[in-house]
């Protein structure tokens, strides 16, 4: 038999579940946009330095290394390779920065994940009077 106060406690437990639910859900949308917010400059440095890149670099070293070869009087072979690995850096050097920024940004998206995590442990621990899935590990 029931005790007399478990449609109680059911009914109080499914209340709870749909709050904790619904701020999860809140949190969620949070942390989403505060990684929109903080990914957006990111991602547009990366798709413009990307873009630039693709565009003018044929010219642009062409060019810069015609220009070396009159002024240094250089072979033509090794003024483009010194020009080519300037533009590499630079262009490492805009992926490193737009990769940080990413993953500054996609911290907000790890606090919802906790959160998250935390919740369904309390959520097991109600149910089935567990800790957690380790718990259940260990007792194998």
């Amino acid at each position: 038999m029931l005790p007399q106060f478990f449609p109680t406690h059911m009914a109080n437990f499914a209340v709870d579940a749909v709050k904790l639910a619904d701020l999860q859900l809140q949190l969620w949308s949070l942390d989403a946009r505060a990684f929109w917010t903080g990914a957006r400059m990111a991602l547009a440095v990366l798709a413009v330095g990307t873009a630039l890149l693709m565009a003018s670099l044929p010219v642009a070293m062409l060019g810069g290394a015609e220009y070396l070869r009159h002024l240094l009087k250089m072979p033509l072979e090794q003024t483009l390779l010194l020009i080519s690995g300037i533009s590499a850096i630079i262009a490492i050097g805009m992926v490193i920065y737009a990769v940080r920024r990413l993953k500054t940004a996609s911290e907000h998206l790890k606090n919802s994940s906790d959160e998250l995590r935390e919740n369904l442990q309390w959520l097991r621990q109600e149910l089935h009077g567990e800790d957690s899935v380790d718990s259940l590990r260990g007792q194998r």
